[in-house]
């Protein structure tokens, strides 16, 4: 008799386990149609495409967390005009994709991106790849490159990317995230943030009233994410493609630490890692987004720096 309270509560806890939206089996070779990625198992991303006239390079970007592809609808026709393809797509969970404010879980997103790439290689052979990541984008993009089955992109341009190196008691907040991801993981709870005065006009419009960006994030998606970011973290070792890395000092979701880690542990230090002291978080949705982006075409065009690293992280 003494087992039954606490076989009740495994029961408990098992009821409220975290929703993982799995994908389906693979079943198709992937495609762009009608607007959207079809993914290896059949799901429909939504894509944006801005198209050079003569394209030189295809930038596939990735958008930060509650947004969506429509994040790149001011920076996309800016890169098209200067030569540029852009594709963004709507990553699982997120925008128009399926299953909106679900967390689908790495692998999924990661076969996504490399569906994504696979296809744009069909459609334009010979043009260089990138990936460019923002936050969560940048999160799939390192973990993408560092699994160990790589596609075949050229660099990649990380917009203070997700990684969590340097974090205070760090255990703590992950065993109390782990507990709260186990006990309430359809908890939902709303995000409200005023970006008034730190992003540009239109940016600070679009997460105010778009109806697409998510405004209320379960336990368990947020959960998701912060794996995401950890897993990130642990294969920058395993990156050997050349990076661009984007920050502001001001950026108070991404510490400087994490960001100084993964430029130092990159598997062949082809690093340009640039700080600025303006930049907010979400850098390509500041009042100078045109700058940062003018940076980006730069390092596209050969213009590196990769001895920053040691000017901006001390040993």
């Amino acid at each position: 008799m003494r087992l039954i309270p606490f076989i009740l509560v495994l029961l408990l806890l098992a009821a409220c386990a975290p929703v993982r939206v799995a994908p389906g089996e693979a079943v198709k070779t992937p495609v762009i149609e009608d607007g959207a990625l079809i993914t290896r198992d059949g799901a429909r991303l939504p894509v944006s495409r801005f198209e050079a006239e003569t394209p030189r390079a295809v930038i596939v970007a990735l958008h930060s967390f509650r947004d969506y592809r429509g994040a790149y609808d001011q920076l996309g026709p800016w890169f098209a005009s200067r030569g540029i393809d852009l594709v963004a797509m709507d990553q699982r969970g997120f925008g128009d994709a399926p299953h909106r404010g679900y967390w689908a879980g790495e692998q999924a997103m990661l076969d996504d991106v490399r569906d994504l790439v696979a296809v744009i290689h069909r459609e334009q052979p010979g043009l260089t790849v990138y990936l460019l990541g923002e936050s969560m984008g940048g999160s799939v993009a390192l973990a993408l490159m560092g699994d160990g089955q790589a596609p075949a992109v050229a660099g990649l341009i990380l917009a203070a990317p997700g990684v969590r190196e340097g974090i205070p008691a760090k255990p703590f907040w992950d065993g109390a995230l782990r507990l709260s991801e186990r006990l309430a993981p359809g908890l939902t709870v709303p995000i409200n943030q005023d970006y008034d005065g730190v992003l540009a006009p239109e940016a600070v419009a679009r997460f105010r009233d778009d109806p697409k960006v998510l405004r209320r994030i379960r336990t368990d998606t947020y959960a998701g994410l912060v794996w995401l970011a950890e897993t990130a973290s642990r294969r920058a070792d395993r990156v050997r493609v050349p990076m661009l890395v984007l920050y502001g000092k001001p950026d108070r979701t991404i510490r400087q630490e994490a960001i100084c880690h993964l430029a130092r542990h990159h598997a062949t230090g082809q690093v340009d890692l640039r700080i600025r002291d303006h930049w907010p978080h979400l850098l390509l949705h500041g009042p100078d987004r045109e700058a940062v982006a003018g940076e980006i075409l730069a390092w596209l065009d050969g213009k590196r720096n990769e001895y920053a690293v040691n000017r901006h992280c001390p040993a």
